[in-house]
């Protein structure tokens, strides 16, 4: 099971820093080391979050539960964020 929360976010992880770096390399100069620490102290706060909230999960209702839950919600993040990184592309690329 362990295994398996490494692989689960890690693989939410490389979408989340090329979206956070994506946004941090759009922001003015002058902030972004600023932004990009921000970002991704909260996204490690979310990381955290979601490692206890699958924990609580997985006691409450078992673990194949708990799996469930974080394959589908790692479905989610990574077509979200295909889907925004391809939308801000498009949007890019006609302007």
């Amino acid at each position: 099971m362990f295994l398996i929360q490494h692989v689960v976010h890690g693989a939410i992880a490389i979408p989340m820093y090329s979206l956070l770096f994506q946004c941090s390399r759009h922001a003015p100069r002058t902030v972004q080391a600023t932004q990009h620490s921000l970002l991704v102290s909260g996204e490690c706060l979310g990381k955290q979050l979601a490692m206890f909230s699958a924990g609580i999960i997985g006691e409450c209702t078992g673990y194949l539960t708990g799996l469930i839950v974080a394959l589908t919600s790692l479905f989610f993040v990574v077509v979200l964020t295909s889907v925004g990184l391809e939308t801000n592309y498009k949007v890019k690329k006609t302007t």
